[in-house]
C-alpha cells in the first residue's frame, strides 16, 4: 500500500506541477500580451493627441493671421473714416444751411 500510495502521490504532484506551470504559463502570457495592448492602444491615443494638438496650433495661427488682417481692416477703415469726417461736417452744414433756405423760401411765397 505504501507503494501504491506513495506512486499516487507522486502522480499527483506531478499533475498539480503540470497545473501551476500552466497556469503561469497562461498568467504570464497574459499579462505580456494585455501590455502589449495597452502599449498599442496609448501609442494610438498618443498620436491622436498629437493630431489634436496639431490641428489647434494651425487653429491658432489662423486665428492670428486673421485678427491681424481684421486689425489692418480697421486701422485702414478708422483712417478713411477720419477722412470722410470733415466732408460729412461739411456736408451736414449745407444741408442745415438748404433746409433753412426752403424754409425762408416758403415764408416769401406764402
Amino acid at each position: 500500500m505504501d507503494e501504491k500510495t506513495g506512486t499516487m502521490w507522486s502522480k499527483v504532484k506531478y499533475g498539480l506541477g503540470k497545473v501551476f506551470i500552466g497556469l503561469s504559463v497562461y498568467l504570464v502570457v497574459s499579462v505580456v500580451t494585455a501590455l502589449f495592448t495597452n502599449l498599442i492602444l496609448l501609442n494610438r491615443m498618443d498620436e491622436r493627441v498629437q493630431a489634436i494638438e496639431y490641428s489647434y496650433k494651425q487653429q491658432d495661427k489662423n486665428f492670428a493671421s486673421d485678427l491681424r488682417s481684421y486689425e489692418s481692416w480697421l486701422k485702414a477703415i478708422t483712417q478713411k473714416v477720419d477722412v470722410l469726417q470733415p466732408r460729412v461736417i461739411q456736408v451736414e452744414a449745407r444741408v442745415e444751411y438748404t433746409q433753412h433756405c426752403l424754409e425762408e423760401l416758403k415764408k416769401r411765397l406764402n
